[in-house]
């Protein structure tokens, strides 16, 4: 039997919050359901599979080894699917997907891929309607600030250290000459005029 507003009506509302109680401490001690070797091999995702080897000690439930999924883990019917308050999480894409809600019953869930500025407003009608969201579009908002102001600093750090415009290897060589030995120019002027003398010489003749 599914979770309805009859059953919390025959159950009376002490009784779900107990069962509630009793879902979190069976969940405290429930393990985590892995892939068999899933320590030794890194590729495997991180959820359950059931292991079909021959002579896989899992399937035959040797003492020692990880547990496998039984049906003796699962929640009490009455509150299996509800949140940790009693509240029947429902996803919502638009507002008009709002009118459908109990307050009493139900818990809206933003899409994922709903953007901030209509997550926005679906906070907005919710709170007027009384309907809780549990992931409200701030927390969403703040953290894509965050990640635009981290990209704006990594753009001003890359203009700081990019080149300015027009400023070429050319340019660069000219601003900065590079130091000219004394002893260097004296060789030059002195052949420099050697060969004025030899010209001279030879005008004359």
């Amino acid at each position: 039997m599914a979770y309805t507003s009859r059953a919390r009506e025959v159950v009376g509302m002490t009784e779900v919050e107990r069962l509630l109680e009793a879902r979190k401490k069976a969940k405290s001690r429930k393990p985590d359901f892995l892939y068999q070797d899933h320590y030794r091999r890194k590729e495997l995702p991180k959820r359950w599979r059931r292991p079909r080897g021959l002579h896989s000690k899992i399937r035959m439930r040797v003492k020692g080894h990880i547990k496998r999924v039984e049906p003796g883990y699962s929640s009490p019917v009455l509150v299996r699917g509800l949140d940790r308050h009693g509240l029947r999480p429902v996803v919502v894409s638009n507002v008009d997907e709002l009118k459908g809600l109990d307050a009493s019953r139900d818990v809206a869930v933003i899409r994922h891929g709903v953007g901030v500025r209509k997550a926005l407003l679906i906070g907005q009608a919710a709170s007027e309607r009384g309907v809780k969201v549990s992931n409200p579009a701030d927390k969403k908002a703040a953290r894509i600030g965050s990640a635009k102001a981290a990209r704006a600093r990594v753009r001003e750090s890359d203009k700081a250290r990019a080149p300015v415009k027009g400023e070429t290897k050319e340019t660069k060589d000219v601003a900065k000459p590079e130091p000219v030995i004394s002893g260097e120019v004296d060789k030059k002027e002195a052949d420099k005029q050697e060969k004025d003398r030899v010209l001279t010489k030879r005008s004359a003749r």
